[in-house]
């Protein structure tokens, strides 16, 4: 390993290099974030120093007609977490026909802010289409009202096209969340009466690592890339860290590091064969193959959990429900700070929570952020995880994790039988 170099010097260099460069990085966090978070987490800078480097170039470049290469105002300050209640989830299945669409609510929740409804759906068959309303546009909004009188609409955010669609509708004013029914567009719908979660939390320290390397690791972990950019280039937290000396390039670790950011490209499943030395949980989680192979089809369902974790590593976790599909589940989540929730949220600051999730029958997945929305201050997302969830699986244990300490959601499945008591994941 050479002589480190100057940290702040370093990152102005890779400033200087990206205003020289064609290629844009995006409205969010690029290299140049992804070096200065780094460089932020070993002590190399501080996270002021740090920001305003990044700020400088980030101007620079928007001078230049260049996008901005962040998701929030640099001069904004520090966010404090703020602690908020779990939402209330109710499962569905619920039919409607709203303007000829025909619709299935799966769940909805009631969260402090705003109530949201996830529907998936279809135009009904043989009904007419004016020429304005192609079969590819969206569903159309939902006026919802619940039984104090409150009243919002709703205006859809997810995917649609030749007919189908799949996404929310979310109100912008809560509605009571111990409403009896909705009125939907006119439809009352009735809603069960809501059981009590059975979900149990905790949060425990992670090991200590060392400073270098566990930040790559995590790196890895939240990387809405998976740490490898096309063309196989190590990633620029990477060697941020290498210039400065805070990791050896020649380490085994940082080779197997490498390895593995490779292999998980696009985000999928494990496709290598666990080198040896890793850390846990990754060792864990190569050393068992691609749980996918089988082929099997995972159960379909909704589980609601309404429980609220932290602080971890400062960020407060909420974990609303899991929707299960045949290929892969998901989790609806909030968090506060939300720059919190994913890598190109958070700017320098490496705050980012990594989402692993581990059924009772052994299966760990790391997952990542779907869609997501909010402030700075808290955002809600959907943590996309595959494979789908085992039949026999009876427990699943969530853990949002933070650079020095995870929190664990246990929260049974209501579909199986007999559930187990809760085990350590």
């Amino acid at each position: 390993m050479g002589e480190p170099g100057d940290p702040e010097r370093y990152l102005r260099m890779l400033g200087e290099r990206a205003l020289l460069e064609a290629e844009d990085s995006g409205p969010f966090s690029g290299p140049l974030d992804r070096a200065a978070a780094a460089l932020v987490a070993v002590g190399a800078l501080s996270e002021q120093l740090a920001g305003s480097v990044v700020a400088d170039y980030g101007l620079a470049c928007a001078l230049r007609g260049r996008r901005r290469a962040w998701a929030w105002p640099r001069g904004a300050g520090a966010v404090v977490p703020v602690p908020f209640a779990p939402a209330r989830v109710l499962p569905g299945p619920i039919a409607l026909t709203v303007q000829g669409w025909e619709m299935t609510v799966r769940w909805v929740r009631f969260g402090d802010d705003q109530t949201e409804l996830a529907v998936s759906g279809r135009r009904a068959a043989g009904r007419p289409r004016r020429s304005r309303t192609p079969s590819t546009g969206p569903p159309p909004s939902l006026q919802v009202a619940d039984d104090r009188g409150t009243s919002a609409t709703c205006h859809f955010s997810g995917g649609h096209g030749d007919g189908d669609f799949s996404g929310t509708f979310a109100t912008a004013t809560p509605l009571s969340a111990d409403t009896a029914w909705l009125d939907v567009s006119g439809q009352r719908v009735e809603l069960p009466v809501a059981s009590t979660p059975r979900a149990e939390v905790r949060v425990e320290p992670l090991p200590a690592r060392p400073a270098g390397l566990g930040y790559l690791w995590h790196e890895l972990a939240v990387s809405d890339s998976r740490f490898h950019r096309p063309g196989g280039e190590t990633s620029a937290a990477l060697d941020a860290l290498v210039a400065v000396g805070a990791v050896d390039a020649d380490d085994p670790e940082v080779k197997a590091l490498v390895q593995v950011g490779a292999a998980l490209q696009g985000g999928t499943g494990a496709r290598i064969n666990a080198p040896p030395g890793l850390p846990e949980p990754w060792a864990a989680f190569l050393g068992q193959g691609s749980p996918a192979a089988s082929g099997a089809d995972g159960v379909t369902g909704v589980a609601s959990a309404g429980v609220v974790a932290g602080p971890v590593d400062g960020a407060y976790v909420g974990i609303d429900a899991i929707e299960a599909q045949p290929h892969g589940f998901s989790v609806e989540v909030v968090v506060s700070p939300g720059t919190a929730l994913r890598a190109r949220f958070e700017g320098v600051s490496g705050r980012a929570i990594e989402w692993w999730a581990k059924d009772d029958l052994g299966v760990l997945r790391l997952g990542h952020v779907g869609d997501s929305g909010g402030s700075r201050g808290k955002m809600r997302g959907t943590v996309e995880f595959t494979p789908g969830l085992d039949a026999e699986a009876r427990m699943l244990h969530i853990m949002p994790t933070g650079r020095t300490e995870r929190a664990v959601v246990s929260v049974v499945l209501p579909w199986a039988d007999a559930p187990s008591a809760a085990q350590d994941p």
